[in-house]
């Protein structure tokens, strides 16, 4: 819902939307900061493993423990926010309007059932891994905490934008972004 008149209509609703926005820039940053640094790290060991003889030491641990649940987990929100998501849309195309809302509600309830499950588990892992000051192994021993913290943040910012959207469409609103408003 990027449309002008009716977040006037609904200037709650309109503040809300401009708060998960900021959201979604910045865990957007963040996810593709992420994804720049991969590409750096990768590039860098590359070079250094095969015309020097001498790879960076943790690589693969930095890339699977960090990066990697940086760059998926706090995307899910923006993608949710333009409705990009898999979708089978063969069938669902041919419904009428309101079964579409329908089934919209029951997909996005059950999604924010499963991934607030998620969400709440990721947690007491983040805080147990946190507490207990636990390290992943391998060639340099790496914090665990850290990266569960991450999975937590972009699961539970999913989960608020899946709220929202489903409150949005109870209330017969718009909850999907158009396509021209999407981000580029």
């Amino acid at each position: 819902m990027t449309n002008g008149s009716q977040e006037e209509q609904h200037p709650g609703t309109g503040a809300v939307l401009s708060v998960l926005r900021g959201l979604d820039k910045g865990f957007s940053f963040l996810s593709c900061l992420a994804l720049f640094v991969l590409m750096l790290l990768i590039s860098v060991d590359v070079t250094g493993r095969y015309i020097f003889n001498s790879p960076i030491e943790g690589v693969y641990e930095i890339v699977e423990l960090y990066l990697m649940p940086t760059i998926v987990f706090l995307g899910f929100g923006l993608l949710q926010r333009v409705g990009g998501h898999v979708r089978i849309l063969l069938i669902f195309e041919l419904l009428p309007d309101k079964a579409k809302r329908w089934l919209d509600v029951i997909f996005m309830g059950s999604a924010l059932a499963v991934f607030g499950v998620a969400a709440v588990s990721a947690g007491y892992l983040a805080v147990d891994h946190l507490m207990a000051g636990r390290m992943e192994g391998g060639t340099v021993p790496l914090p665990l905490g850290p990266s569960w913290v991450v999975v937590v943040l972009g699961l539970g910012y999913f989960c608020l934008r899946l709220a929202v959207q489903l409150t949005l469409c109870l209330l017969g609103r718009e909850y999907i972004e158009p396509q021209e408003a999407r981000p580029e």
